[in-house]
């Protein structure tokens, strides 16, 4: 029997016997106890807190801040990263798209359906035992302990304990390099600094090169004053910072470049060091400055020849549909005329007469109706097909017609024929004036194979 099992109901108060079977006082439940060397796959891992330790000692409460925000970000990756990714540094894949409104302890879900909480349980008693007090605030945070197991184990393929514990350790750079580069963002604001995108940037390769002190009250001097040497110092800086990039430097380990650099500038700004101005930069910056206000102006003569060019399309838009509405009343009218005409004609035909001058007047009738120019006496399909081509369609448009407009278009007249004969006829058409049209076309000679 199992006395340390929670979920026994027999247990008694007090030593007893019923029925030959003896009870006991239940024993406290121990982390030792809880532990198994025969996890199975799939096997929940237990409060981080039972295995290791909360810190003691306190640190900045500006880095308690930036770890309880990074903690819940790692809580609500809801897209793992793979294994070229997750070795890389936080903030080049800890990105807004891949967090979740709420948690969704990916990391962890992860590891234990890998069936390796048992190895986890072992490296965390064991890390428990030596951790620095900033590395116990980092882990006691699930969220932050599951992702260095998660980057030791995915990114660097270790499955044994030594491994995950010599992983997850490395991974505590890691952590740090974004705390630092998170508390330069908070000091900034914080203390309202005014500071801009390539201060900040400095700021953050700095402190993601050398340790901060985390102690209450130590954070933000220490990052006020690299901001005041940058920002006072900045062309000072920048020559500093060349100068140690461009030449061999040896430097004792654990020191880097931008350390230097920093130490140097402190130094030549105590003293009282004034690098020369460096014309060559001002001038860039002025004309840097000038490209940006001609930028400014240029765009808003854009946007005003945008503005004009839709007033343009909406005027013209309003003149067309006028012209386009004007002509289809003309349609309508002209429509309406040869409608009338063909009336006339129809109620001719059907009344009964024997009249020629009433057969004479429907005749021109339809003739003028047809506006067929071949009816033309000197007019054949070549003739009329160079009319039609110079948009002349009517016997009304021939009438009125130019002479030398006519000479123009049709370019010489057979024999026996003048221009003015066709100008003359279409108009005897028009006007329905068929004595005219027959005197003159019995002037004019006919033959068959007019062109």
């Amino acid at each position: 029997m199992i006395n340390g099992d929670a979920n026994f109901l027999g247990l008694l108060d007090e030593p007893s016997s019923v029925k030959g079977l003896t009870f006991y006082q239940p024993f406290e439940r121990t982390n030792d106890l809880a532990d198994t060397k025969t996890f199975k796959k799939g096997k929940k891992f237990r409060q981080l807190e039972d295995h290791i330790s909360p810190a003691r000692e306190a640190v900045d409460q500006l880095v308690i801040d930036v770890l309880n925000a990074l903690n819940d970000k790692m809580l609500r990756v809801q897209t793992l990263p793979d294994k070229e990714v997750i070795i890389g540094n936080v903030s080049l894949w800890l990105l807004p798209e891949i967090i979740a409104e709420q948690p969704t302890d990916e990391f962890k879900e992860y590891l234990q359906e890998k069936g390796l909480t048992g190895k986890l349980v072992t490296a965390a008693k064991r890390l428990n035992t030596s951790l620095s007090n900033i590395d116990r605030h980092i882990l006691s945070r699930g969220g932050l302990f599951f992702y260095t197991a998660y980057r030791a184990i995915k990114g660097f393929e270790v499955k044994d304990v030594d491994g995950i514990i010599s992983n997850i350790l490395t991974s505590l750079d890691k952590v740090k390099i974004e705390i630092n580069r998170n508390l330069v963002e908070s000091v900034i604001e914080a203390q309202n600094l005014q500071s801009d995108e390539t201060i900040t940037n400095k700021l953050k390769v700095e402190f993601s090169e050398r340790p901060l002190n985390y102690d209450p009250g130590k954070v933000i001097p220490v990052i006020v004053h690299e901001f005041k040497l940058i920002k006072n110092q900045g062309n000072l800086f920048a020559i500093v910072e060349s100068f140690i990039q461009n030449n061999s430097i040896n430097l004792p380990t654990g020191i880097s470049k931008t350390q230097l650099a920093s130490k140097m500038v402190s130094y030549l700004a105590t003293i009282g060091y004034r690098p020369e101005p460096d014309t060559e930069r001002l001038l860039q910056a002025e004309l840097e400055q000038k490209i940006a206000d001609q930028k400014t102006a240029t765009d808003a003569q854009i946007a005003s020849l945008r503005v004009q060019t839709q007033q343009s399309q909406e005027e013209l838009q309003a003149k067309f549909d006028h012209l386009t509405t004007d002509t289809d009343s003309k349609i309508a009218a002209s429509s309406a005329t040869i409608t009338g005409l063909e009336g006339r004609v129809k109620k001719l035909e059907e009344e009964p007469t024997k009249e020629n001058g009433l057969i004479q007047e429907i005749h021109m009738l339809k003739l003028n109706l047809s506006n067929d120019f071949t009816k033309i006496e000197g007019i054949g399909e070549a003739r009329a097909a160079a009319l039609q081509k110079s948009k002349i369609n009517s016997f009304r448009q021939l009438a009125d017609i130019n002479l030398d407009q006519l000479k123009n278009i049709l370019g010489n007249v057979g024999a026996g024929y003048r221009f003015q004969d066709f100008i003359d006829q279409a108009r005897f058409i028009v006007e329905c004036d068929y004595r005219k049209l027959k005197e003159l076309t019995d002037l004019l000679p006919r033959r068959p194979d007019i062109s």
